[in-house]
């Protein structure tokens, strides 16, 4: 007997009609693609926030035309992941999930014989790693030192992160398969040809 009165309950409910005209079409946002991971290993976080701020106040549209050709695959936003890490290890670590990751090293007079160890093992353990060093400014001296042992570029002040941003953001516009590392020495140089292969 509770459940007829349950059902009868139920049964005088007004039903509500819903009118497909009153939705609204659900917008999904649109997803970013998967841009390039950094990696900074530093003892504190200051470099990464900053790093962050300079992100995140001009995002990078893939389909602009500025990015040329070769970034109008995506035709989302892209997005740089920031990794951060405090040590030589955990950098490493960070690394065998993404080997093509970009790397940002803090150099200070305190990590200097260690920094300069852990580029030597990037450059032997990670070839398709791109590393940064984010020196101090009374470590200038080491600057090409720095580039000999395979840094792109050597940042000396926070002001000059606006490079660094700029050189990610540009390693973008390369195809898909060179991102994560599938594609071969071979498949990159044909990638690379002006006129199609057979």
């Amino acid at each position: 007997m509770m459940a007829a009165n349950t059902m009868k309950i139920d049964d005088e409910r007004p039903h509500r009609v819903k009118r497909a005209s009153a939705r609204r079409p659900s917008v999904k946002p649109a997803r970013a693609a998967r841009g390039p991971t950094l990696v900074v290993c530093e003892h504190s976080s200051d470099w990464a926030h900053r790093l962050r701020r300079l992100l995140d106040a001009a995002p990078v549209h893939s389909s602009s035309a500025e990015q040329g050709p070769i970034a109008e695959h995506a035709g989302h936003d892209v997005v740089v992941r920031i990794v951060e890490t405090r040590s030589a290890p955990e950098c490493l670590e960070a690394l065998d999930r993404d080997p093509a990751a970009w790397v940002a090293l803090e150099l200070a007079a305190g990590n200097c014989e260690a920094t300069l160890d852990l580029l030597v093992t990037l450059d032997a353990r990670f070839p398709r790693v791109r590393t940064a060093v984010l020196a101090a400014r009374s470590m200038r001296e080491y600057r090409w030192l720095l580039h000999e042992l395979g840094a792109v570029c050597v940042i000396g002040s926070p002001w000059q992160l606006a490079t660094l941003v700029e050189i990610v953001r540009r390693q973008t516009a390369t195809p898909p398969g060179q991102l994560d590392g599938t594609l071969d020495l071979t498949a990159e140089i044909l990638e690379g040809l002006p006129w199609q292969s057979a």
